[in-house]
């Protein structure tokens, strides 16, 4: 009876400890799918999915503008940096998830339209 008992809470154990590794990989996958989903949306449909974001800032991209982070990233679009000769607005949206997670996406204001550029998360 004691090898029993002890067989059926070793079981029981590792049952729970598969459950939670399950639930980090899906939490994992969540987030994955979400900065994929937000890195080929434009602003107006991320919006429409995940409504207005806790924090939105707009600025021109300019030196003077923009902290040295966003300035990389637009230099990785610019890397001749163009936006000198040309009136380039910069967008960072921030949505906080339910996974606990703020994902981060950088926008520029291309043809009209506010295009992702960069998307990042902070667990």
């Amino acid at each position: 009876m004691k090898i029993f008992a002890t067989l059926l809470i070793v079981l029981s154990l590792i049952s729970c400890n598969t459950k939670e590794v399950v639930n980090t990989n899906t939490k994992a996958d969540d987030i994955q799918k979400e900065k994929l989903y937000l890195s080929h949306v434009k602003f107006t449909n991320a919006i429409q999915v995940y409504g207005e974001p806790q924090i939105s800032n707009k600025k021109k991209v300019a030196e003077k503008n923009l902290s040295e982070e966003q300035l990389a990233i637009v230099d990785t679009y610019f890397p001749n940096k163009e936006y000198k000769s040309k009136k380039v607005f910069f967008l960072e949206a921030q949505w906080k998830r339910p996974t606990s997670t703020e994902l981060t996406v950088w926008y520029l204001f291309i043809e009209n339209e506010w295009k992702p550029i960069e998307v990042r998360t902070n667990a």
